[in-house]
């Protein structure tokens, strides 16, 4: 019998990881990503990766097994002694798991414009005649492609808008008079 046909269980850590290296089909089909399913499943319950976009089992398993190709499975060999092959390459999922999210949250965290106007560290303010003739323009635009020219949404939407911006133009001027920031004067 070759190893190849051996049972995977039966198999040493260090002809495991030889497997790996050769890219054994059966050795990196039943061990890998089994390793790699087991570990899937327990961080699916504890992170709740299969609704996450980009966190699905064979998304996350190719990438594990294209970073250990990358260095030649040489992470895999870094483990304690006394530490199996198995418990290291389930916890190496993990690492990759926690970075994704990790990845995932960043990218959440960018606010949408609700969030920002909502912000009040935030200026807002339009300084020249030339930006508040272009946010006339995109009022207008806005109201016309959404709303429909003569609509009772677009008629509220301009004046909110142009109300808005009178309120900030003159809180911005009152701001420079009395050398006080935009933001000191309250409308």
């Amino acid at each position: 019998m070759e190893k190849t046909d051996k049972n995977v269980a039966q198999l040493t850590d260090d002809e495991i990881l030889e497997g790996f290296r050769n890219a054994n089909e059966h050795i990196v089909k039943e061990y890998f990503y089994g390793y790699c399913r087991v570990a899937y499943c327990i961080y699916d319950r504890r992170y709740d990766l299969q609704y996450k976009p980009g966190m699905d089992f064979y998304s996350l398993a190719h990438e594990y097994y294209l970073a250990l190709c990358r260095h030649d499975f040489r992470q895999l060999e870094d483990r304690k002694t006394s530490m199996s092959l198995k418990t290291w390459m389930v916890n190496g999922f993990r690492f990759l798991v926690l970075d994704k999210l990790k990845g995932l949250k960043k990218e959440q965290r960018k606010e949408s414009l609700e969030e920002r106007m909502g912000n009040t560290r935030i200026n807002f303010d339009v300084q020249d005649d030339v930006f508040a003739g272009d946010f006339r323009n995109t009022i207008d635009e806005i109201c016309h492609i959404y709303y429909g020219r003569d609509s009772k949404n677009s008629t509220s939407f301009r004046c909110f808008s142009w109300r808005d911006l009178r309120e900030r133009r003159s809180r911005s001027s009152s701001a420079s008079a009395n050398l006080l920031s935009p933001n000191a004067i309250t409308a």
